[in-house]
Parts: C-alpha cells; structure tokens; sequence
C-alpha cells in the first residue's frame, strides 16, 4: 500500500474509535515501516497546520490535542456539502472562509476517539451571515473524522425548527445511506432502536430538536434506552441561537430547559458548540461551574462574510480612536425615521385593558414604507430578479396587536392598487426618484421610474400579507414560487428565521437588551443585485441605539483579536471580555451569575464622546473640574511640559486623589457605555490604590494648533488652544455625539516627551503594543478642550455638522496600565431595580415569551396525545 493509502486507513481506523498507537500497528502489518512513517509524518503536518491556522480569531486553551488533520481525500460528508454550496451559487472565496473556519472550530472539539468529550465552546457570528452554513461545514468534517450522532438545538420555534431541518436535509444529508434522520418535518418524537442507530459504525444520527422540554426529554429518553451505545458514541451538540433558551434564567420553564440541555451533555462523550451573533448573555454564565455553558474551551469569532449588510454597514459605528477614518464607521443611507407622534398611532399600548380597545392607523411612515416596498419589488423584477420579496413589520410583541395591524396594511395595499390602475401614480414616481438620488450603488444601476412602472399592477395583484406569530393559521411559508409577502410579527420573527428577499422593515419595536434589539434586526443580510434597495424605518432612537450597538460588537471583536494576539484562554480573558459593559446588556431574566460578574479596567481605554452641548451649566462644571485638576496639579509644585512641537501638554505624578477628586467632579452624559460612570471609575480606583497601585497619574492636556484657534483658561499659565471636533449628522438626536476623541498617540501621549519619535509609531502600531509601552501601576488622564462652534471638515459635510455647544467642551480620555493583580469593579448597571421602567420591560418581554413557551407547549403536548 501507498503513503496515501496508509494514511487513508490510519485515518479511518482512528475516526472508528481507535488509538493512533493501534493504526500504526494495524498499518504496519500492510506497509513498509518508511511508509507507515511517511504517513504518520503527513498527517501530523496536516493536524498541525489545522491548530495553527490564524483565522478566524480565536481564544482558547493553547494545550488542545491537535488530532485533526482537516479533510483527507477519501472523506465523503466535507466534499458533498461543499458540492451543495457551489451549486447553491457559492463563490470560491466564500468557500474557502467555510472551509478554513468550519477546520478551525472542528480542531478545538475534541478527539472523537477519546475515552471522554466535555468540549464548551462558542462560534461569535454577525446576524444573517450565514451561521447555519459554518455549522453544516463543521458537522460535516466531525462525521468524516468519526463523530456520529449530531443534535442540533434551534431555537423555541417550529418555523425556525422546521427550516434548519430542511436546509440540512437539502446540503448535509446529501446521501440516505450515511444518514439516520431522527428527525423530520415534526420534532423529535422516539424513533426507536437507539442501540442499532448509535451502534452503526458508517452510519451519521441527526436529529435537529427544538428547545423545548417535552422535545427534549424525549430525546434524552432515547439515549438512555441504549446507555452501552451512547458509551461509546461521540455526539456533537450544535446550539444555534445560543443565547436563547440554553442558559438558565431563574423561570421555572426556562430553567428546567437549561437543565435538559446540561443533562443532554453529561454523556460520556459529548461535544458542546453555542452559535450566536450576540454572545452577551453566554459570556455571563458562571465560568467556574463544570456544568454550565460557559465556554471554557475556545471562543471563535468569525470574519463578517463579503457581501454582508450586518449593523456597521447599515447604522455606521462610533469611531474606536480619534484617527479612524470616518470612512470605515460610516453606515448607508438607507435609515428613514418614523416620527414619535405617529408611534402611538401604531405601536400597541402596553396596558392589557387598553390593547383590547386599541385600533391601529396607517400612519404616513407606514403608508410611504409599504409604498417604497411596491416600487422596490417592481425594480428587482424589471432587473430580472424574479425571486422572493418581502417586507417585515415588527412594531409589538403582542400577538393581539400583531393581528390588529393587518387591517390598515390591507387597506393601503387596495389604495395603492386603486392608483396605478388608475394612473395617478405620481407620488409614487416622486418618492422613487428621491430614494435613488439619496441611495446610489457604484456597480448597480439605479432604475428609473419609467422602467418599473409596467410592473407594478402585477407586484400589487401578487403582494400578500402574513401575520407570522404562534397564534396564526396562515403561517409563513416560502414555496418554490416567487412571493411578494408583507410579514407582520414579533418574536417568530426575531431569532434566526429568515425573511427571504427582505427590502424593507418598518420597525417600532422597543426593548431594553442589545441582544434582543439585534436579533430583530432581520435586515441583516446578503442582498445581491440589490444592495441599494434596502430600507428600515424607525424612531430616532431606535437609530441612535443600533449606532451605538455597532460600537458594542466592534469593541468585542477588537477585544477578542487582542486576547488572541495575547494567547489568553477564555478562562483568562473572562473578566476581560466582561469588562466591556455591553457583554453584561441583557435581559435580566439571562443574567443567572451576572451578580457575580464583574469588569475590571485593567489595560482598559476609556473615553468621552457624546455631551450636554445645550447645558450651559453642565459644560461649566466640567471645566471646573478640569480647572480644579490643574490648579491642584500646580499646587503640589508640578510643572506641565511641552510633548515635542505638539500643542499637548504633560503633568506628570499628579496625586491619585486629585484625580479621584476630578472624577468625582465630572459628569458623563447618560447615553455612555455604563462602565463610563464616576462611579465605577472611583471604585476601581480606590481598589487600586488599596493595593498600593496608582497611586500616580500623568495629565496630558491636548491643545488646538493655529493661530486662528480659540483659546481657553485652564488653570495654566497659558491659555489652551481649542480643538475642533464637529458632532454626527444623526437626526432627533437632542445631544452631541462626537464619535471619539482619543487618538492612537494620545493613548502615550506622556511617553512621547522624552520619545518624539513614538507619535508617529505609534499610528501603526496594533492595540497589544501601545498597551505594552505603558508603564506599570501610572494611569494617563487626557482632558480634551474642544470648541463650542467647531465646524466639520470639507470631505464630511455630509455625516456630520457644527458642534454649536452654547459653550465650551472638556472632553476627557483615561488610559489603564496592566496590572497583575487585575482588581474588578461590580458591573453596577447590570442589576436592575424591581419596578424600573427598564424591569417593566424585560418582564413584559420574558412574560410574552413564557405565554407563547406555554403555546408551544400545549401544541406540542397535543401533537403527543395524537400519536
């Protein structure tokens, strides 16, 4: 036998449960020792470059055995699956990602020949980016090296259920012959002999379970019918939306699922792998408990995919440093705002007794989105897009409200007929052309009104309306046919379930947690050919808010770049990845250990951005504290120096309780991140300074150039020139975002006085190394006097406008040195008082939810009584 035979019966009797020590043995029976030898060389190469591969970013456990090989010539499952891809339109780039990725994630599993599998993991994916894609890839690469029973848990839903069943059965089970399916168009329901199926050697188990604890239960019956087979049976369990369902939230229903799923994993060999775009609740399980989720093992971020609309490329971000180009954080025009006097208009009330008499209106928002949907569908059929077509409302949770809607969304669907059979179409024609100047595409062609005018009697005769929630009979549904479906809903349509040809949303959905907030974002996606028709209505502060979650998962993604750059293992970068307030906002019912949670600003930056600029008052207290700063600074006899030929200035060893005092003095607008708050800033401090660490600081006061600047008395000998930093172009918003503040070299800005040279490093410079430069146990403090007209660039007019502050702006951005003892401050804000708005919120929120839980239940529990 050859080397690529040997290396083919190694791997095959390696996959079968067998030890490496025993192939060799069985291949030398068959091959020269050289040959052996060559062999097993190849394949340790081969698993080698599998632990070493880059991407995707990774933290996780640096001493994980590296038995994967990644896909051999003779695997079957791997190579269908990616036949299926390219035949579904799949670009070679794309598949290539699939592939690198999908290897990655499968090397951290676990060897499905060893005596015990308790692998905890979690894949980070964007929201519609095609997580169901990764996980086919993987579940595909674990049966070709010898995994065998695969339990997919999607979702609480049928229609979520029911659609990754079909989209496994269509590119995964590709041959009958390798696949037992467990389940099918009905959920798990005891398909009998368990011992057989998990005994059956070249044969795959796949069975995908809702959440649900009739469902589960059966499941787990089923294995410990046949306890001996499930011994020696490697099971990968992949948990789509991770976040929902699996983690323990103190309801009795939740609760007892999250139990399910723990029991589900206490098999002997048993692979755990959470997928979700929002991993907030996930990262707050308790780490130190073997039976929760916390993924302990790796947690694996993937790349955002080409062609992706996700919340940056829509909503645009905050800047991460001063000097990112607004080019990179800028979002599509593609935002229109629903004015809040129309919300009552067509959100329902939150009152019970006040929804049964409520009537929804078509307010005008609603009248020109269903409108623009019309013209959009009818430009996607003149360019030859024949395909599905929808359009997602989502204003309540409330399935009462939900089937209310319907009514004046029918009516204006008849207007709209009644005018273009008519021909009085032209506010139609101007609404068009407004859209395509405001939105234009480079490779895409706008279309003119004239071209898509002849179709849309007929885009107006197919267009339905579905009312999608556990209470509706006509459910939706896409056929082989081409649909033109107006989608009104609520939670069916906020997790994982995809809205297929999705043009416009019209949202008025509030909600207090970011996950929930961006799992509703079904707007997210792949749009080709269509890229530029895209549109979402909503409030101004629905727009605001998903800005600012943009800068939430830039910020994650950038943290678990470092902590792999940093070779930190998830148990390591926990408090690190908690340190970002963000990772704690979500609902209270997910928060089980977040009590216990804490940050620490340990080699942290922090920075203010958005201001009071109408609060005359507020402004002037914030100088004052910088004032006070200073003054107290010259006091103690400390001089500033110059930094270089900048116009910055340094203090340096200023006392930590002067910059407790300014802290103390300083307010920061509401709308920051909650770790942005003096109090958790002082409590971090003052933890420090007990331990005998910062108890120095250095002040760097960054001045305006230019004799044209303004100037400001900051307690210093000499006035300080005024910077210039315009605000956001965001409308409706009352208060003055800025973006960031804080530049590259302003992060060592102190070092750079006695290295003038380090400014210009430190621009190229990634994050781990400027971090690196700062030395031990001293906190930078930078304060940013910034002028009250500052007028935007040239090049920016169009996202941004004039400060117009009625005064003065201090700014400030803090610095943290590393410290080994990482002191953590209590996440104050993730503990919600009973009776706040924000509680009302989520308890309604988990309240809809348990009702329609309980739905489901009774569903489920009939559907048992009939068989």
């Amino acid at each position: 036998m050859n080397v690529d035979e040997i290396i083919r019966l190694i791997a095959n009797l390696v996959a079968a449960g067998e030890t490496i020590q025993y192939a060799e043995r069985i291949a030398l029976n068959t091959a020269s020792k050289e040959v052996v030898e060559e062999a097993l060389q190849r394949l340790q190469q081969k698993r080698d470059e599998m632990a070493n591969l880059k991407e995707p970013t990774t933290i996780g456990v640096a001493d994980f055995p590296t038995w994967y090989a990644g896909p051999l010539d003779h695997h079957r499952h791997w190579p269908g699956l990616r036949d299926a891809l390219l035949k579904k339109g799949f670009s070679d780039e794309d598949l290539d990602e699939v592939d690198r990725a999908s290897s990655k994630i499968v090397s951290r599993l676990g060897p499905p020949n060893a005596p015990e599998i308790s692998t905890r993991g979690l894949v980070l994916g964007h929201v519609q980016s095609g997580k169901t894609t990764n996980f086919s890839a993987v579940m595909a690469k674990a049966a070709d090296a010898g995994y065998r029973l695969f339990i997919v848990l999607s979702g609480i839903h049928n229609s979520l259920r029911q659609q990754t069943q079909a989209r496994l059965e269509q590119d995964l089970v590709t041959a009958e012959e390798r696949w037992f399916k467990l389940t099918h168009d009905v959920d798990f329901r005891d398909p009998g002999n368990a011992a057989a199926m998990l005994s059956t050697r070249d044969k795959c188990c796949l069975a995908v379970v809702k959440k649900n604890f009739y469902s589960l239960r059966w499941l787990i019956r089923w294995l410990d019918s046949a306890p001996d087979a499930v011994r020696t049976c490697p099971i990968l369990v992949v948990d789509d939306e991770a976040d929902q369902a699996s983690i323990d939230v103190g309801t009795k229903r939740r609760s007892a699922i999250s139990r399910l799923i723990r029991d589900l994993l206490a098999r002997p060999r048993a692979a755990y792998v959470g997928y979700t775009a929002t991993p907030f609740a996930n990262v707050l399980v308790d780490p130190h408990s073997e039976e929760d989720l916390y993924p302990r093992d790796f947690i694996i971020a993937l790349k955002q995919p080409s062609g992706h609309m996700g919340t940056e490329t829509i909503f645009g971000r905050e800047r991460l440093t001063h000097d990112e180009p607004d080019s990179r954080s800028d979002g599509e025009d593609i935002v229109r705002h629903i004015p809040e006097i129309e919300v009552d208009f067509i959100r329902p009330p939150a009152a019970e007794e006040e929804l049964m008499s409520w009537a929804p209106a078509a307010v005008p928002s609603l009248r020109q989105a269903i409108r623009y949907f019309i013209l959009a569908t009818a430009a996607r059929r003149t360019r030859g897009q024949t395909g599905h077509s929808s359009m997602l409302i989502h204003t309540t949770m409330r399935v009462h409200g939900q089937m209310l809607t319907r009514q004046p969304v029918q009516d204006v669907l008849e207007e709209l007929r009644r005018q273009v059979r008519s021909g009085r179409s032209r506010e139609m024609e101007t609404l068009w052309n407004n859209e395509c100047q405001r939105v234009q595409i480079p490779e895409l062609e706008p279309v003119r009104y004239e071209a898509l005018a002849p179709q849309l009697d007929q885009v107006l005769k197919e267009a339905s309306i579905v009312v999608e929630n556990y209470a509706s009979q006509d459910r939706l549904a896409y056929g082989d046919e081409p649909q033109t479906v107006i989608a009104i809903g609520g939670n069916t349509l906020s997790r994982g379930l995809t809205l297929e040809g999705l043009v416009v949303s019209y949202f008025t959905r509030t909600a207090s947690a970011y996950d929930t907030l961006l799992q509703m974002g079904r707007w997210f996606g792949y749009r080709p050919g269509y890229r530029d028709l895209p549109r979402v209505w909503m409030t101004a502060d629905l727009h605001e808010w998903f800005i600012h979650l943009a800068t939430v998962e830039a910020e994650i993604r950038v943290d678990i770049e470092r902590y792999d750059q940093e070779h930190l293992t998830p148990m390591d970068a926990a408090v690190r990845i908690r340190q970002h307030p963000a990772l704690a906002v979500t609902s209270r019912a997910k928060m089980g250990s977040a009590r216990k949670a804490r940050i620490s600003f340990a080699g942290a930056r922090v920075q203010s951005f958005i201001f009071d600029h109408r609060n005359a008052e507020w402004l002037a207290r914030n100088l004052e504290a910088g004032r006070s700063l200073l003054r107290a600074a010259t006091r103690h006899g400390i001089r500033p120096r110059k930094i270089g030929e900048t116009a910055r200035q340094l203090l340096e060893a200023v006392p930590a309780e002067d910059v407790r005092r300014f802290l103390a003095s300083y307010e920061f607008h509401e709308k920051h991140h909650p770790r942005l708050s003096a109090e958790a800033l002082i409590g971090y401090l003052d933890k420090q300074t007990r331990n005998g660490a910062l108890l120095q600081w250095n002040v760097v006061v960054v001045g305006g150039a230019g004799r044209e600047r303004h100037t400001i008395d900051l307690g210093l000998a000499e006035p300080v020139g005024l910077l210039r930093r315009s605000k956001l172009r965001i409308p409706g918003m009352p208060d003055a975002n800025v973006k960031a503040i804080m530049s590259k070299e302003d992060r060592v800005a102190d070092l750079c006085a006695d290295d003038p040279d380090l400014a210009a490093k430190a621009r190229r410079m990634p994050d781990a190394d400027l971090q690196g430069l700062r030395p031990p146990g001293i906190g930078l403090l930078v304060l940013y006097p910034i002028d009250r007209r500052s007028e935007p660039d040239e090049g920016n007019l169009r996202n941004r406008e004039p400060l117009d502050a009625v005064a003065d702006v201090l700014g400030l951005g803090i610095v943290f040195p590393d410290t080994e003892e990482r002191t953590p401050v209590s996440y104050v804000s993730a503990s919600l008082e009973e009776g706040s708005l924000e509680w009302r919120r989520q308890k309604e929120e988990l309240d809809a939810l348990e009702k329609e839980a309980e739905a489901l239940d009774r569903s489920d529990r009939l559907d048992v009584e009939e068989e």
